[in-house]
């Protein structure tokens, strides 16, 4: 990331796009990512270990409970794609399943 405050604000509008539905995110985050060399489980692990972390933070506990039910599926899905972009004849591997209350 060349450029963290433009990346943060672009966090928040995928966020707020995919937990509120404000369509204030306009992107292909798939497409960016899967471009990023040497990604790992471990990384996408990271990522949603910070998330859960900020997002532990909010007080409306109901969109604490919808971003823990949500995250791990966008974690998963960037992780499936991702190894799908390396290698399409390889069957992709699962990220580890943590329990992580919010």
């Amino acid at each position: 990331v060349a450029d963290w405050s433009r990346h943060i604000s672009k966090i928040i509008a995928f966020w707020s796009t995919a937990l509120c539905g404000s369509k204030c995110y306009r992107g292909n985050p798939m497409l960016l990512h899967r471009a990023l060399p040497d990604l790992s489980p471990a990384i996408f692990e990271r990522w949603l270990d910070l998330f859960h972390e900020a997002a532990s933070t909010v007080p409306n506990r109901a969109m604490v409970d919808r971003a823990g039910e949500l995250s791990p599926r966008i974690g998963q899905s960037f992780w499936y794609n991702y190894q799908l972009q390396r290698d399409p004849q390889q069957m992709p591997r699962a990220l580890p399943r943590r329990v992580t209350a919010l």
